[in-house]
This record gives C-alpha cells, structure tokens and sequence, in this order.
C-alpha cells in the first residue's frame, strides 16, 4: 500500500444496493437495533429507509 494516500481527501462514494443486502449484513454482524431492519421504523428515527450498519 502506498502510505501517501492515507490521511488523504477523498470524494464520496456512492453504491447502490438492494434493501435485502443491507438486512443481510447487518444481521451477520449482529446488529439488532430496528432501524437496520424496518423501514417505518428508520423513517421514525428521521432517516429516509433502512440504515447501513457501521
């Protein structure tokens, strides 16, 4: 790896994925917290849908 990228700017990144993607992984990293898996419940938490686990 190149150590003169890290520590860089970098633009950001936009992927898409399906809904089912998301609720797959944060399943399999154990998340339990509704907003990775219901969407009225995202959008209750004042988020458009379902959130990306970190």
């Amino acid at each position: 790896m190149d150590s003169a990228l890290i520590n860089q700017p970098y633009p950001p990144l936009t992927v898409d994925v399906e809904l089912w993607q998301l609720k797959f992984f944060a399943k399999a990293v154990g998340e339990t917290d509704p907003v990775y898996f219901d969407e009225a419940a995202a959008r209750q938490a004042g988020h458009r849908s379902i959130l990306a686990p970190p």
